[in-house]
């Protein structure tokens, strides 16, 4: 149940992988062929998962396969463009909610079903900013603040945007009590 560790060089050079991963793959195999010329399936895996990576937020880091260190395997979950994903379609949901919450203040003129309707918006869109807000953090852990905010000015302006709403949020919070802006 193991296949030479130079077919899978020879299909990974004729594959369209990132250079960046590939790089990366080939590393670890050529690692692995200190030790033995063949490679089993957990091997295989392992070395795979490096495709999780995104090599966008910190190309010059040096990332290791993951081992069995819980907090190497949560940095890596934090690097994934799964992660990314998440991201993006939390953003997606929160601009959503936002449109059909502010959209709906006109068709109701009493304030109890305006606030039976849009509420859990509301609460929905103040768990976004803070998945948002954490998600930065837990990012900046990742790659660590200076890899991660160095690599692209896009982190920077994303960490503004999700800490000065957050903050705005928490802020309105505090004063009225409520998520929900009066119609008055």
């Amino acid at each position: 149940d193991t296949v030479p560790i130079s077919v899978v060089q020879t299909v990974l050079n004729y594959a369209s992988i990132n250079k960046w991963h590939t790089k990366w793959i080939s590393e670890r195999l050529s690692e692995l062929m200190l030790e033995n010329e063949t490679i089993n399936l957990d091997q295989y895996s392992n070395t795979m998962k490096l495709l999780d990576l995104n090599p966008k937020l910190a190309p010059e880091l040096h990332i290791q396969a993951l081992g069995d260190n819980i907090l190497d395997r949560c940095k890596a979950i934090c690097r994934s463009k799964y992660f990314d994903l998440i991201g993006t379609i939390f953003a997606i949901l929160s601009v959503l909610f936002v449109t059909i919450e502010v959209s709906n203040r006109p068709v109701n003129t009493d304030y109890m079903d305006l606030v039976a309707f849009t509420l859990p918006m509301a609460i929905a869109n103040c768990c976004f900013l803070l998945y948002f807000a954490l998600e930065i953090i837990l990012k900046a852990w990742a790659f660590g603040p200076l890899n991660f905010f160095r690599s692209s000015t896009m982190h920077i302006l994303e960490a503004t945007v999700a800490f000065t709403c957050f903050i705005l949020q928490i802020l309105f919070l505090v004063i009225h009590g409520t998520p929900i802006v009066s119609m008055m």
